[in-house]
């Protein structure tokens, strides 16, 4: 047993027994996802071992002996390595009963392919529950014909939104990742909570062979939820059916969340639950008290509905945290709408703190939870708007008239957006991502400025006249915009285009590529069922790779970029075919604004490799 190479954060070591071939073992600090671990470190083979309990016993008890060594002597530290990618953190390994006896080792394979136990969204269930109850007992602020036409338009909405090509949208290769979440766990990404694939891993495997096609009409229904939402919402504020029907259609049709539903964003499902929240707390607002046993009902439902959309991600949490403001939007006595959006937010927070404190402390261990956000700001802002608030509400409440009430809400949409944009978690990234964070906002915002417009031009003809200017700026600040924001970057669309030939009968059962050099990263979407299995290797794991057998070799684009030199160094140690079996070329638009592209395009390709002996 000999080292072999010191890779930042791990050990490289040789081992054999007897004659055997030696075996390269990777010792590394985090564990991660390794074969055994021993408290936080992680040992794995290396090498391609479909089986691990049918390679060579001589194989076996070579590895067998080097975790026997790490178990009974210290092994010394590990240097840190590069940070990973931004916003994927590394769980925290948990130690393994895996014994050392190859007999009983994990069959790494095999426990990939086998998915996990079905998740339920029980708090999202039951909070759907309490908005049927709610709906009914209150009544809806919409009528048969009128409700129908809302219906037809939202499914219109619908049809345009499906003529925006699908494609992975996160950065840094993350939309194959969150799919692979839902579908069969990950371990990274369930720090950040686990309600993607509570709400959505029934959905995914539905179609194992193709989770993203399931996933894309799932979408366009959620977007539907809340074209619907917000048009209830809308009504019940007081908005007429013109100006209802354009805030359904500029919200439905918004460039950002069109772009977000035709892709696998964790946004989606966010919105969706905060806006069916809305829409309750203004159902149950409309007409009754603070003490009424159904407001107090509907808070707890809407407390509900907010917990399961916070498991979600936290991208979502300082929009969750304002929505409670749109019972202010409700026509009615000041005092009482006070009252009633106080009681809101004390059991909405109690009831998300009571059902998922814990899972919402983890997210805190993420690069997102860890800096994104300065406490002091964050105290400053909230303090601030907090008083400020405060005394806008005593003032109007010493002298309640129309006026007053309407520059309340003006002031409530104007701390709103400066508490949006001064705490904005997600203010380094590119702007196509800042504006998935600004979306998560919409519904609240849109009520509030529906609610406004209804004060200020409570007629019927007045409000036709601001709905179409409304509709009019939307459509011109959407179009001067959209290029921008439904514009997936270069590893978005290399990972969409996996999705043609990850599932094809290729020679081969196996496809190496970079998938991560630096901070940045690509990851292709092989987690169907059928897909050709798909090893994405770290930039400084490459010497150290086991390469055996003949593989494809897929040219990703961080070989234009951040990887350039482990690609080299990759193929160096491959023979690859006179001709790229695939290849794409794609504009260069990179994922983040530090990850630069030094090109216009970007040329992708998968090519058959033998390894070089």
């Amino acid at each position: 047993m000999s080292p072999l190479s010191c890779p930042p954060g791990m050990l490289i070591v040789s081992a054999a027994s007897g004659d055997a071939t030696e075996l390269r073992v990777e010792v590394r600090r985090p564990a991660g996802r390794a074969m055994v671990t021993i408290d936080d470190l992680g040992l794995s083979p290396i090498g391609e071992f479909p089986r691990w309990a049918e390679t060579p016993p001589e194989l076996q008890a070579a590895f067998a002996a080097v975790v026997e060594c790490a178990r009974s002597s210290p092994v010394p530290t590990l240097a840190s390595g590069p940070p990973r990618p931004r916003h994927a953190p590394v769980a925290p390994a948990v130690r393994s009963q895996v014994d050392a006896n190859a007999a009983h080792a994990r069959d790494v394979q095999a426990t990939v392919a086998e998915p996990p136990t079905t998740p339920i969204a029980w708090l999202g269930l039951a909070g759907l529950l309490v908005f049927v109850g709610v709906a009914w007992r209150a009544g809806l602020p919409v009528r048969a014909k009128e409700g129908a036409l809302a219906v037809v338009v939202a499914l219109g909405c619908a049809g345009l939104q499906s003529l925006l090509p699908w494609s992975f949208f996160l950065q840094n290769g993350h939309g194959p990742q969150w799919v692979e979440y839902a579908l069969r766990g990950h371990e990274g990404l369930a720090e950040y909570g686990p309600g993607y694939p509570e709400l959505l891993a029934a959905v995914v495997r539905l179609g194992p062979g193709d989770p993203e096609w399931v996933l894309a009409w799932a979408y366009l229904g959620l977007g539907v939820v809340v074209s619907l939402s917000v048009y209830v919402a809308a009504r019940g504020i007081g908005a007429r059916i013109e100006l209802a029907l354009a805030l359904l259609v500029i919200v439905a049709l918004d460039p950002t969340l069109v772009r977000l539903i035709r892709s696998a964003s964790y946004h989606v499902p966010i919105i969706s639950l905060q806006a069916i929240a809305a829409a309750l707390l203004v159902l149950a607002a409309r007409r009754r008290g603070v003490r009424a046993p159904v407001f107090v009902i509907a808070t707890f439902g809407a407390g509900l509905l907010i917990a399961q959309a916070a498991r979600v991600h936290p991208v979502g949490w300082l929009a969750a945290s304002v929505l409670p403001t749109v019972i202010m939007f409700v026509p009615g006595h000041t005092r009482t709408r006070v009252g009633q959006t106080m009681l809101a937010t004390t059991v909405i927070a109690a009831v998300v703190a009571g059902t998922s404190l814990a899972e919402l402390l983890r997210p805190l261990n993420t690069p997102l939870g860890r800096g994104a956000v300065d406490f002091e700001q964050l105290v400053w802002t909230l303090g601030v708007g907090v008083v400020a608030v405060a005394v806008a509400v005593v003032m109007i409440l010493r002298r309640p008239t129309a006026r007053a009430r309407a520059l309340l809400i003006a002031g409530l949409l104007g701390a709103m957006l400066v508490f949006a944009v001064r705490l904005n978690p997600v203010a380094v990234d590119a702007s196509r991502y800042q504006a998935g964070y600004f979306m998560c906002f919409a519904p609240v915002f849109g009520l509030g400025l529906a609610s406004l417009i209804a004060r200020v031009a409570p007629g019927r003809r007045r409000q036709r006249i601001a709905a179409a200017l409304v509709l009019g700026v939307a459509v011109i600040g959407s179009i001067a915009t959209a290029a921008d924001r439904v514009s997936p970057a270069t590893d978005a669309r290399e990972s969409t285009w996996a999705l043609d030939w990850r599932a094809r009968d290729w020679e081969v059962s196996r496809v190496i590529y970079i998938g991560e050099a630096g901070t940045s990263a690509v990851a292709l979407p092989l987690h169907a069922r059928d897909a050709v299995v798909g090893t994405g290797m770290r930039g400084e794991d490459v010497a150290a790779f086991y390469l055996g057998e003949p593989v494809l070799y897929y040219r990703s684009s961080l070989c234009s970029a951040a990887g350039r030199e482990a690609c080299r160094a990759l193929e160096s140690r491959l023979q690859l075919g006179d001709e790229a079996l695939l290849e794409r070329e794609l504009p260069a638009i990179s994922s983040q604004p530090w990850h630069p592209i030094e090109a216009d395009t970007v040329r992708v390709g998968l090519f058959l490799a033998r390894p070089r002996y």
